[in-house]
């Protein structure tokens, strides 16, 4: 479609962190590197989806920690621990949102996967 416009953040995100222009998405693919959920920025783009209830595709790489969802999950609840302390739990508030739980954080991202197999 010739109106189709995609926005990568690691290549188009000239300023700001991210949530304006999910805001602006119908849909957020996650790529779910195994440093996703360490980093502030991402957690924030999902959160925002996840609040404006955009479809969340999340992309797994076939060799990542979190094809184990033991790991998975693990790696959403440190990420909980560090909301305050990304300021996203301010963010959460600015867009009067819940902070979301461990398992909510779960089942958006595992609701549709797809698997990134390389060979």
């Amino acid at each position: 479609a010739d109106d189709l416009k995609i926005f990568l953040d690691v290549d188009d995100l000239a300023s700001g962190r991210g949530a304006a222009e999910v805001a602006a998405s119908e849909i957020l693919i996650v790529f779910l590197s195994d440093g996703y959920l360490t980093r502030p920025n991402t957690v924030r783009e999902l959160l925002r989806a996840m609040t404006l209830q955009k479809i969340i595709i999340t992309v797994y790489d076939e060799r990542s920690v979190y094809m184990d969802k033991g790991v998975l999950r693990a790696a959403i609840e440190a990420a909980c621990l560090n909301l305050s302390r990304w300021g996203l739990d301010g963010d959460l508030a600015t867009w009067s949102a819940e902070v979301p739980t461990t398992a909510d954080i779960f089942a958006a991202l595992t609701a549709r996967p797809l698997l990134w197999t390389r060979e």
